[in-house]
């Protein structure tokens, strides 16, 4: 969800909203909202349904245009799962991996571990060994051993969290700090922080073992490592793209039981998909799925969605609201009139605007009206920020 002032954040009040509802940016965290298309939707219900019923491990492809909704489907996948907690998820978006003298699956890595929930999977090793934390010595072993021990100080020990958060991230720490770690009064044998490919691919290997070894009540533990933007692996020389996915494909070898690993590519072809991912790693891949334009009928159903998410209370509101279901028909109407390559991204940055502008109109914030914004108040205000308008969707409608 975007974020909007205290000013603005009050008024939300007065149209029943207790978010703002409309980002020119994805969703950034899990959501329950689809964005139509309901052959796609059938193929994730079948995908989820998949996952629940066995344990094998998967790879999944989304592939779509720019803007077109990778993001969204990832957080929506999250959402899907909300609330199990016998599935955990990240999310990670990739940045560019070109240029640089950085390894390209350590600048993956470091993307990675950069927001890695590491309280959850704290408390998780916690639980296991808080009865005897000596146990943490002579459990597991290899580097599985050193990541439970690294995790239980995240759970108990702020003073040294710190350092082992740095070792996760693969920044450089000194000898002394290293040798700062302890449990019980017990030196750790910790070996320094992961600075190469093979280092990062075992401590990343090492994470999913705790990951998917986790006690759970129901089920058994799963783990989604959800990657947006993997073309830019493709994106890479040679080498460097053989690098990368060779080592996700060992890493995927090695768990052959909960572990999902989902890609997102933004391309306009599946033609393409071959040559933005090595042979080897398209073997083990089990699903391609794609995310065609969004047609103009489930664009109107997403705005709905989006605006029954953000409502403070939707029982006996409309899915509308504060709009009238034929304003944000017109809307729609209008920027698909416009946009060459009509998207999810640009029919809610076109709202994001709208509302804003509505909002700054906004006669009174104590009318009891639920749809105070009706169809002639949004073509008054498209008329008035036309302008503007045609400016945001051409640039999102510019090539990427």
């Amino acid at each position: 969800m975007g974020e909007r002032s205290d000013e603005i954040s009050l008024n939300l009040d007065a149209i029943r909203l207790k978010d703002w509802p409309f980002s020119a940016i994805p969703v950034s965290g899990p959501t329950t909202v689809w964005s139509g298309r309901p052959e796609v939707r059938d193929q994730i219900d079948r995908l989820v349904s998949r996952w629940d019923r066995r344990p094998n491990s998967e790879i999944v492809i989304f592939w779509a245009a720019f803007g077109q909704g990778k993001t969204h489907t990832l957080h929506f996948l999250e959402g899907t799962f909300s609330g199990r907690e016998h599935v955990r998820s990240h999310y990670v978006q990739l940045p560019s991996l070109s240029g640089g003298a950085t390894s390209p699956f350590v600048a993956l890595y470091k993307q990675v571990m950069l927001e890695y929930p590491l309280d959850a999977l704290a408390r998780v090793v916690f639980r296991r060994f808080e009865h005897d934390p000596l146990e943490i010595f002579s459990s597991d072993t290899g580097l599985v051993r050193s990541v439970n021990q690294l995790l239980w100080l995240i759970a108990t020990n702020a003073k040294t969290s710190t350092v082992a958060r740095q070792w996760f991230r693969g920044d450089r720490i000194s000898v002394s700090d290293l040798r700062s770690l302890k449990i019980s009064n017990k030196n750790l044998n910790m070996p320094p922080s992961p600075r190469s490919p093979q280092d990062c691919q075992n401590v990343l290997d090492g994470i999913l073992s705790v990951e998917l070894h986790r006690q759970v009540p129901n089920g058994k533990p799963q783990f989604m490592l959800l990657i947006d933007e993997f073309q830019r692996v493709g994106e890479l020389p040679p080498s460097k793209m053989k690098e990368v996915c060779d080592s996700l494909h060992l890493i995927y070898n090695r768990h052959s039981s909960g572990f999902r690993l989902v890609l997102t590519f933004a391309t306009g072809s599946s033609k393409a998909l071959p040559t933005l991912i090595t042979m080897d790693l398209r073997s083990r891949v089990q699903a391609v799925i794609e995310l065609p334009i969004l047609p103009e009928q489930d664009a109107c159903s997403f705005v709905a969605g989006l605006l029954r998410q953000s409502a403070i209370d939707s029982g006996g509101v409309s899915d509308w609201a504060p709009f009238t279901e034929t304003a944000v028909r017109y809307a729609v109407k209008w920027t698909y009139s416009v946009s060459k390559r009509p998207s999810l991204r640009i029919v809610s940055t076109v709202f994001d605007h709208i509302l804003n502008r509505l909002m700054e109109d906004y006669p009174s914030p104590t009318t009891t009206s639920e749809t105070p914004f009706d169809e002639e108040a949004v073509k008054s205000t498209i008329t008035l920020e036309a302008e503007s308008l045609h400016t945001l969707i051409a640039d999102a409608d510019a090539p990427k």
